[in-house]
């Protein structure tokens, strides 16, 4: 193996400290450093050159003890350590925002099961008081029963011992009997029925218990045999004053006969009352029926309300015809309007085509000649009644009459210049007859008679009555 100067020199600078140890042992050590060099020259057999003589490293001795290898510095740690050290300072934000994502996400985490907690906590509570309702309302509505159930029994009772007394007696000697405290006293001679319900109480009325249970056990207590005509009567209802009127009487002489009546009650029977339980029965049914009177009431609301809402359909429904059928009335009534004056207009258009026709025939023709050709039943005598003489209906003549305006419109139509025109036709409501009378035109449409004026050509006033055949209003 060759080494350069270099390596000689770097060796031995290197190895200085270690070679400088071994020069410059401890005091303890002192007395086998001399041992320690003749034992090293003489395990080299072979010489050695100065280069070689000055890296050798002498043996450790295993007596001595070794150095902890940290206390060796090795080429290359401090720059290992420095990179480690610069790597670690780069990576710190990394390492701080990752570990803060993950104590954000546990804070979320943590906050969601607190809300979720909170949320089952409150739906508890709800479910609790929801079921703590459901409990008291139960409990309302199976007190109710209990009590209408005993006091349908009581009355039950009542009833009772009120056909085995009097089997065939009358609804109003029972509302005696009843008012009386007949058979509702106990042992004690306490009543258990209140009184002050009652006394307010209507045994007439439609909601009545006592005059239901009395409707239900008509047969009760009588013969098998009997027939439901001999049975007790019937009691309707009746909501008039005249009977709440009999009631309160009928309570102030019950008071009066309070105590002979308790001197007649007798005890009933054990018998009785087993025979009785099928109506007991029937009775305990019709509280049932009691209790669901809310809801009978709240069905009948809404049946009514939806019955209102039809009523109010229909009422629209109606009210959506009739502006319908108006519209189509009015519709209709253009449509006829447009008629009309279609029609019109083509009268007045043949009306003056058939005068410009006359006058180009006739140029000196007058206005009476042109109404008899156009009207012909203007131009004979007696054309349509017996005794008429050539007359033209004097509507001819007012002033809104067309056929005189478009005489009047064409006096001048047809003739030559220096020619004399044809006589202007004014507007009157009298005309003169062949002999020069003025007497009132007659009006063969409508009959139209003047008062003021006898009529010439007729016989009499009756026979001027009896002319119209066609009557227009």
């Amino acid at each position: 193996m060759t080494f350069s100067g270099s390596d000689v020199a770097a060796r031995s600078s290197g190895s200085s400290a270690v070679i400088t140890d071994f020069e410059h042992p401890s005091a303890t050590d002192a007395g086998n450093s001399s041992t320690r060099g003749h034992e090293f020259a003489a395990s080299t057999n072979r010489p050695q050159s100065p280069a070689e003589a000055s890296c050798s490293i002498p043996a450790s001795d295993p007596k001595q003890p070794r150095r902890a290898h940290s206390d060796i510095t090795q080429p290359g740690t401090e720059t290992i350590n420095g990179l480690k050290r610069f790597g670690s300072i780069l990576t710190k934000p990394l390492r701080d925002l990752q570990l803060a994502e993950k104590l954000n996400a546990i804070n979320l985490e943590r906050d969601e099961a607190s809300v979720e907690e909170y949320q089952r906590r409150l739906e508890d509570q709800d479910r609790l008081a929801r079921e703590t309702r459901e409990q008291e309302e139960m409990e309302r509505v199976k007190t109710d029963a209990l009590s209408a159930c005993q006091r349908v029994s009581r009355r039950y009772d009542v009833l009772i011992k009120f056909i085995q007394n009097c089997p065939q007696g009358t609804y109003q000697e029972f509302i005696e009997f009843v008012l009386m405290g007949g058979g509702m006293a106990t042992n004690d001679g306490e009543v258990d029925d209140n009184y002050n319900d009652l006394l307010s109480e209507d045994f007439y009325a439609e909601t009545s218990e006592v005059r239901k249970l009395w409707n239900d056990n008509l047969m009760t207590g009588l013969p098998q045999s009997a027939s439901t005509v001999e049975g007790r009567n019937f009691v309707p209802a009746a909501t008039s004053n005249a009977q709440a009127d009999v009631s309160s009487s009928l309570r102030e002489h019950t008071f009066s006969e309070r105590e002979r009546i308790k001197t007649q009650i007798v005890h009933m029977d054990r018998e009785m009352i087993k025979q009785g339980l099928g109506s007991a029965v029937n009775a305990l049914s019709s509280v049932g029926s009691l209790a669901l009177q809310p809801l009978r009431e709240f069905q009948l609301a809404e049946r009514l309300n939806a019955m209102n809402l039809d009523a109010e359909d229909e009422e629209t429904r109606k009210e959506i015809d009739l502006y319908n059928r108006r519209q189509e009335e009015k519709r209709d009534m253009e449509e006829m309007m447009k008629i009309k004056q279609e029609a019109e207009e083509s009268c007045l258009s043949a009306t003056r085509n058939h005068l410009m026709h006359f006058l180009a025939e006739n140029p000196h023709g007058k206005y009476s000649e042109w109404i008899s050709e156009l009207h012909p039943e203007n131009a004979h005598t007696g054309a349509l009644l017996e005794g008429f003489e050539k007359t033209i209906d004097h509507r001819f003549f007012v002033e809104q009459s067309d056929h005189r305006r478009m005489w009047n419109e064409n006096l001048r139509t047809n003739l030559d210049a220096g020619a004399k025109g044809r006589a202007f036709v004014h507007a009157r409501a009298r005309q003169m007859t062949d002999d020069g009378q003025y007497v009132d035109a007659v009006d063969l449409l409508s009959s139209a008679v003047q008062a003021n004026e006898p009529q010439v050509g007729m016989a009499s006033e009756e026979r001027r009555q009896d002319a119209d055949l066609i009557a227009f209003d």
